[in-house]
């Protein structure tokens, strides 16, 4: 197989893609398409060399896969090994458990397995995983793992034969990623059926490549024009991915074939040749490209703890970070990959001893992390408070909200309650038991995802959902659910708590409207609450008397949603974050003896309940409003 500049060039506009786009550069929004880029190339790439080697009768497994061992290995361990003393330093227990599972994931390339059970690859909470970006590696291993197998099961038959079996995978795996995208878009993103698909089209064109007699693409007597055109519009497939496509666009169906077919006629097309093979065949796109692994790997790590350590971070300084990152990516490659390749500098024995140890340490990381929950006995016990396990806090919210989760009413009971909400219902509830408010009343709960609006309206609130909630959203339309008509009926008051946005503070008084005038029964709406953005490892280094003294301002749209509801609704509303805080515009996170209100600026603690508690026991006009006693 002949080297090609060209493709080290697509590589380049693929990792700037990618590297753009977790920068958070609204222009390069569909910057994560570079990945699938990364795909198609890997897929012709390996093909290529499989289908090379067997024909000159040359193949081996065993060196196909320690081939594979020197390109992935030893940068991303040493990537992994620089990261672990940082995120030592500034992950707080509930980020440092996420971060050594990924570790120990890691080491058996599975980490998008574990990526797809924690969270979606554009949810907030994921630009702050250091090792987010492994996920596409374990796909590629997953993938390398299976296919020299199943090529050469194919080949057997014939070459023919190869490209009617790949091509079959390749469209069944498809037709998965496009079902998917729309039941399951988390897990269609993350899996090896979901994504196999890419470097499979990256296969075919391998095979047509090397027997120009298949043919469904090109002829022989193709001109350098239609070249020149494909090349063209294959970079500018790729472009309009790029540019135009955003973390709403579904993905990875039927909107993935724009990024890789583009790849596709690029490889298949572009040549020294044609105008598209000599912009990509540059010294500088190529120079990019032949450290895009190594670049890929640093700057994942690098932006999110440094948006963990500033959280207020601002996108110059994360492309300072890319700067910074194309630096040691070529220090790792020009000292760790390059040598690694050489296998008469590092032989056989030593790359697989090496690949043995430093996956076997990964995996001992990860499992140490994760029975000590984050190495939590880094911090003396005055701090435990600020880093308490996540699971258990989300747990606590949720306890008393599930065990009453559409629970019938007992008719010899004391005052019926049913609560509509998310997972402020929780807090409130857990605020009321620790006050010992809820003595005389019994509850009945009802959970509605905060994404969809807690709303009894007879209209389709699609257009206002995002369109990634959408399909779930219409399984919570509550307006048509029995079970719950018949609990607000037997309801003394219906309660609605949620972290409301505009578009939903605006439908409230409809939505409450609607409920009085069809269950005849009285609706009280609670306001969300926010006590601003908390950065807890920062909290670490106060002393006690400096965190009691601390306020922190509101974000200003919780404040305009509070202020606008309490307008729209008067008497029948309740102000839970000026009960909390004391004011509309800062909240202090401790109480006055010290103790953590909330954990995320919204949800509350089990002294944050407390405290709540103790301020609805201070106010008898909420409680008389609310129905409490005494």
């Amino acid at each position: 197989m002949h080297y090609r500049r060209e493709i080290d060039g697509l590589r380049a506009v693929a990792v700037l893609s990618v590297v753009l786009f977790h920068a958070g550069i609204e222009t390069f929004a569909g910057g994560f398409v570079g990945v699938d880029v990364f795909f198609v190339i890997s897929g012709y790439l390996i093909t290529s060399l499989i289908i090379g080697e067997k024909a000159a009768g040359d193949f081996s497994f065993l060196r196909f896969y320690e081939r594979r061992a020197r390109r992935i290995l030893p940068a991303l361990f040493l990537v992994i090994a620089v990261t672990i003393p940082v995120a030592w330093l500034l992950l707080l227990p509930p980020a440092m458990k996420d971060f050594a599972q990924s570790v120990g994931y890691v080491s058996f390339f599975s980490s998008n397995i574990l990526f797809w059970k924690q969270n979606g690859y554009f949810d907030t909470a994921a630009e702050l995983k250091p090792l987010l970006h492994t996920w596409s590696l374990a796909v590629e291993e997953q993938y390398y793992l299976l296919f020299p197998l199943v090529l050469l099961a194919f080949l057997r038959k014939g070459r023919r034969w190869a490209v009617v079996a790949l091509a079959a995978l390749c469209l069944a795996s498809f037709t998965a990623a496009q079902i998917g995208s729309a039941r399951n878009p988390v897990k269609a993103f993350y899996l090896l059926t979901t994504r196999g698909w890419e470097m499979l089209i990256g296969a075919l064109l391998a095979l047509h490549a090397f027997n120009r007699s298949i043919t469904w693409a090109r002829s022989e007597t193709v001109t350098r024009y239609v070249n020149e055109a494909a090349g063209l519009l294959g970079l500018g497939l790729i472009a309009l991915a790029v540019l135009s496509f955003d973390e709403e666009t579904p993905f990875p169906g039927i909107y993935a074939l724009v990024p890789t077919i583009g790849a596709g006629l690029i490889i298949l097309c572009a040549s020294p040749e044609t105008l598209v093979g000599r912009w990509l065949g540059w010294r500088l796109p190529v120079g990019i490209g032949l450290i895009s692994y190594s670049f890929y790997l640093w700057h994942q790590p690098l932006f999110a703890l440094a948006r963990v350590s500033k959280p207020q971070i601002a996108p110059y300084e994360l492309l300072l970070l890319a700067g910074f990152a194309g630096v040691l990516a070529y220090l790792s490659w020009r000292y760790m990959e390059r040598p690694f390749r050489n296998g008469a500098i590092i032989g056989r024995k030593q790359i697989l001893a090496f690949s043995l140890a430093g996956s076997v340490l990964l995996a001992l990381f990860g499992w140490a992390g994760h029975v000590t929950d984050g190495f939590a006995g880094r911090y003396p016990p005055k701090d435990q408070s600020l880093i308490a396990p996540m699971d258990e806090r989300t747990s606590y919210v949720w306890r008393r909200f599930q065990e009453r989760e559409l629970k019938d009413f007992d008719p010899r009971g004391g005052r019926r309650v049913l609560v509509v909400g998310d997972s402020f219902s929780g807090d409130l509830l857990n605020a009321l038991h620790e006050s010992g408010l809820d003595k005389g009343l019994q509850f009945s709960t009802y959970r509605v995802s905060a994404s969809c609006g807690n709303l009894y309206l007879d209209t389709d609130l699609s257009p206002k959902v995002s369109p990634k909630d959408r399909a779930f959203c219409r399984k919570q339309n509550w307006y048509a659910n029995s079970k719950l008509h018949e609990l607000m009926r037997q309801a003394d008051a219906i309660w609605l708590i949620s972290s409301w946005n505009s578009w939903q503070a605006k439908l409230v008084p409809q939505s409450k409207g609607n409920l009085e005038r069809d269950f005849g029964r009285k609706v009280l709406v609670f306001g969300r609450k926010d006590l601003g953005v908390l950065d807890l490892r920062q909290m670490l280094f106060l002393s006690e008397q400096e965190r009691i003294a601390l306020r922190i301002p509101m974000r200003s749209s919780h404040v305009a949603v509070n202020a606008a509801m309490a307008k729209m609704l008067g008497r029948d509303f309740v102000d839970l974050s000026m009960l909390l805080c004391g004011d509309r515009t800062t909240c202090r996170p401790f109480t006055t003896d010290g103790k953590l209100i909330s954990f995320d600026g919204g949800h509350l603690t089990e002294d944050g309940a407390r405290y709540l508690g103790q301020r609805l026991t201070e106010s008898p006009e909420t409680r008389r409003l609310m129905g409490l006693a005494d």
